[in-house]
C-alpha cells in the first residue's frame, strides 16, 4: 500500500459517502465476504476505534485499498446508492487495464451537476408497476388522470369531478355514477380497458384551496371548502370490477417522501390531452407548505390526477396543475404530496363487499374464471332490500352451475355462512317435509320445527294451504333465526337448488311450496334463492325479481377472463408484467391445456387442474415459497 497516496484516497472517497454507518457496513461487509479472503475482516473491525463516521469509512476504504478489492467496493457502494458516483473519478487510474497497451480505462464526463445514475431494476419495476396503475378519468366532459389506490378505488383531481358532485351536499349528484368512466392500459393508442363507477362512487375528497384561485369567479368551479376542514383537491372514486386487484395499488400510507435538494427526480405518468399515457419528468421539485410540492415536469390539460413517483419508483405525490403569472406565463407545476393525503383519507382502500370480485376461492386455490356477473349478482343479493333476491343460472354440462355454491360460500365471507343445498332428485313430496328439512339444515331446532302446521286429509298438495297456512309459520320460523344469529354471520339464508336441468320438479308439496316461496320473496327479506340448471324463466310470481346468467359452453375457453385470472394471480405475486406479456402468457396455457388428451367439453375442467397444478406450483416459486 502507498501509504501517503492510499490514505489520501481512502479519505476522499469517505466524504462521498451519503448514507447511515450502519448502511455503510452493510454493504462493505457483502463485498468483503465476497471476496473470501482468509483473515476475513467486518467493518466493525476495520473501523475499529474510530468514532467519527467519516474515519469510520476512510478505514474501511483504506483496507479495501490494501487487499486489492477497492474499485469493487466503490462500484457496490455506488449501486448500493451509499456513495455518490462522482466517487468514480477518484478512483479512475485504479482500473484494470482494458487493452494492450495498457491504457486505463476512464469513466468519461462525471460532474457534481450532473444528474445521478437511476438503478435500471429499481426505476422499470417502478415505471412497469405505473403503468398498469394509472388511468384516464373521463367525468362528464371534463377529462383528467388517476391512479389506483385500493382493490377498487382511483385517486384524482377534486376539481376533475367536481362536477358531478352536490356543491349543496358534498355528495355525489343522482345518477352521476353513468358519466363517470376509467380507462386503464390507454398506452399505445390502442381501446384500453374501461371500469365504470359504482353508484355510490365518491369514497372521500377534499376540494381546491381558494387561496390559490378564486374558485366561484373563475366560473368553472363551485366553492365546496366548507364542507371540509382541509383543501387538498382530491377525490377517491370507487368502481365496479376491482381492477387493483388484476394491477395492484399505491398504499398512500406507504407513500415516500417528496424528495428535496439536489439530484432529485419527480416522474409524472398522465394523460395530457386525451393522449395516450405520457412520462414527464423533472429535476426541479420544492416541497411546500401544507403537502404542496411545487415542480417543473411537463403536463397539460388532462394531466390532473397524475401519478408522480422518484427515481425508485415510489409514489411521493398527485399532481394538481399549474400556476401562472398576470400575463399567463408558467411560475410552477403544483403537485399535492400522497402522505398528506394519507392523513386525512383513511377509506382510500376501503372495499366494498357487494362491488368486489373473486378471481380465486379465498379459502383454497381453485380459480374462478368469467363469473364476473354472478359475482355483480351476488353482491346485489347481499344488500338488505335486493331487487333481485332470486338468481338462474343455466349452462350446458361442465359449465360451472354448480360451482356457484361454492362462489356463493366464498362470496359471503363467513366463517359458517348460512346456506343451504339441495339436489332437485333429493326434494321430498311434501311441501311440510321440505319446509322442515330446510329448517333443519339451516340449524333450527327440532322443537321449533315440530311447530309448522300439519295439513289436514289431502291439503299437503293444496297451494292454498300452503300459502294461507305453511309458508307463513315458516318465513316466521326464518326471520326469528335469523335475529337470533350473529350479525357478523350473517342473517341471509341462501337456498341453493342443484341439477334442476336433470330432475324436473313435479307438481308435488315441494313444488308447491317453491312457487309459493317465489311468490312471497319480497315478504320474506331473510331469505336469497339460487336455481341452478332451471331452464325457461321463474315458474312462478313476478319474473323482476330474478337475475338470470347463462354460462357459455365449456368447449369456448374464454381467453380475456382467462387473461384477467393470471393478471390477479401475478399481482398476488407481486408480479408487475404489461399487458401483451399477460396476453402472451394467457395464450401458451391454452395451447398447453388443450395440447393435453381430452374431451373438448371439459376444457375448462382441464384448464382448472392446469391452474391449480402446474401454474400454481409455479406461483409458488416466483414468490419464493416452492411447492405452495
Amino acid at each position: 500500500m502507498n501509504a501517503p497516496a492510499d490514505t489520501a484516497l481512502a479519505l476522499a472517497l469517505a466524504g462521498h459517502v451519503g448514507a447511515t454507518r450502519a448502511l455503510f457496513a452493510q454493504v462493505f461487509d457483502q463485498v468483503a465476504r465476497r471476496r473470501g479472503d482468509d483473515d476475513y475482516i467486518d467493518f466493525k473491525l476495520a473501523a475499529l476505534g474510530q468514532a467519527q463516521a467519516v474515519a469510520a469509512y476512510a478505514a474501511a476504504f483504506a483496507l479495501a485499498l490494501e487487499r486489492g478489492w477497492c474499485v469493487e467496493l466503490v462500484t457496490h457502494a455506488i449501486e448500493a446508492q451509499v456513495l455518490a458516483p462522482q466517487a468514480l473519478e477518484l478512483i479512475a487510474p485504479r482500473f484494470t487495464p482494458q487493452d494492450a497497451a495498457a491504457a486505463a480505462f476512464q469513466p468519461e464526463g462525471l460532474h457534481p451537476r450532473m444528474m445521478p445514475w437511476l438503478n435500471a431494476a429499481t426505476f422499470t419495476g417502478g415505471l412497469l408497476r405505473g403503468l398498469r396503475r394509472v388511468c384516464e378519468v373521463r367525468a362528464g366532459g371534463a377529462r383528467g388522470s388517476g391512479f389506483l389506490v385500493g382493490p377498487q378505488t382511483v385517486l384524482t383531481n377534486w376539481h376533475v369531478v367536481q362536477a358531478l358532485i352536490d356543491p349543496a351536499s358534498g355528495k355525489a349528484k343522482p345518477d352521476s355514477a353513468a358519466q363517470l368512466v376509467c380507462r386503464f392500459d390507454f398506452l399505445d393508442g390502442g381501446s384500453g380497458e374501461d371500469y365504470v363507477a359504482v353508484e355510490d362512487w365518491l369514497v372521500d375528497w377534499s376540494p381546491m384551496p381558494l387561496g390559490e384561485l378564486d374558485v366561484t369567479s373563475a366560473g368553472h368551479y363551485a366553492d365546496m371548502t366548507a364542507h371540509r376542514p382541509h383543501h387538498l383537491d382530491f377525490a377517491v372514486l370507487r368502481l365496479h370490477g376491482a381492477p387493483g386487484r388484476a394491477r395492484s395499488w399505491y398504499a398512500l400510507k406507504e407513500a415516500a417522501p417528496v424528495p428535496g435538494g439536489a439530484h432529485e427526480f419527480l416522474f409524472v405518468l398522465q394523460h395530457p390531452s386525451q393522449f395516450a399515457q405520457c412520462i414527464g419528468v423533472t429535476d426541479e421539485i420544492t416541497p411546500g407548505a401544507n403537502g404542496e410540492v411545487r415542480h417543473m415536469a411537463p403536463t397539460t390539460a388532462g394531466s390532473s390526477g397524475g401519478l408522480c413517483l422518484d427515481k425508485s419508483g415510489n409514489l411521493i405525490a398527485l399532481h394538481r396543475g399549474k400556476l401562472s403569472e398576470a400575463d399567463g406565463t408558467l411560475k410552477h407545476n403544483l403537485a399535492v404530496a400522497a402522505r398528506e393525503i394519507a392523513a386525512v383519507a383513511a377509506s382510500s382502500d376501503s372495499v366494498d363487499a357487494a362491488t368486489d370480485t373473486v378471481w380465486r376461492l379465498s379459502r383454497g386455490t381453485l380459480p374462478v374464471l368469467g363469473r364476473e356477473k354472478t359475482s355483480r349478482q351476488l353482491g346485489q343479493m347481499l344488500t338488505p332490500q335486493a331487487a333481485k333476491p332470486i338468481l338462474i343460472v343455466r349452462g350446458p354440462d361442465l359449465c360451472g352451475k354448480s360451482f356457484t355454491s361454492q362462489i356463493i360460500e366464498d362470496r359471503l365471507g363467513f366463517i359458517a355462512p348460512w346456506l343451504v343445498n339441495f339436489a332437485a332428485a333429493e326434494l321430498p313430496l311434501g311441501a311440510r317435509e321440505f319446509a322442515a328439512q330446510i329448517l333443519e339444515r339451516a340449524g333450527v331446532a327440532a322443537a321449533k320445527r315440530q311447530t309448522l302446521p300439519s295439513p289436514d286429509d289431502g291439503a299437503s298438495t293444496d297451494i292454498a294451504w300452503v300459502r294461507d297456512h305453511l309458508f307463513p309459520a315458516f318465513r316466521a320460523l326464518v326471520s326469528e333465526a335469523a335475529l337470533a344469529r350473529d350479525a357478523a354471520h350473517g342473517r341471509l339464508l341462501w337456498l341453493v337448488i342443484d341439477q334442476l336441468n336433470k330432475s324436473s320438479l313435479p307438481a308435488t308439496g315441494s313444488r308447491q311450496f317453491l312457487d309459493t316461496l317465489y311468490q312471497q320473496i319480497r315478504t320474506t327479506p331473510e331469505i336469497r334463492v339460487v336455481l341452478l340448471g332451471l331452464d325457461g324463466a321463474l315458474p312462478a310470481g313476478d319474473p323482476a325479481t330474478a337475475a338470470e346468467e347463462d354460462l357459455p359452453n365449456p368447449a369456448l375457453l374464454d381467453a380475456a377472463a382467462l387473461e384477467r385470472y393470471l393478471a390477479c394471480l401475478l399481482t398476488d405475486c407481486r408480479i408487475s408484467p404489461d399487458r401483451n406479456e399477460i396476453v402472451r402468457l394467457a395464450r401458451l396455457v391454452l395451447h398447453s391445456v388443450r395440447a393435453q388428451s381430452g374431451a373438448n367439453d371439459d376444457l375448462l375442467v382441464r384448464l382448472s387442474q392446469y391452474l391449480t397444478g402446474p401454474l400454481r406450483r409455479a406461483a409458488g416459486e416466483w414468490m419464493g415459497k416452492p411447492g405452495v
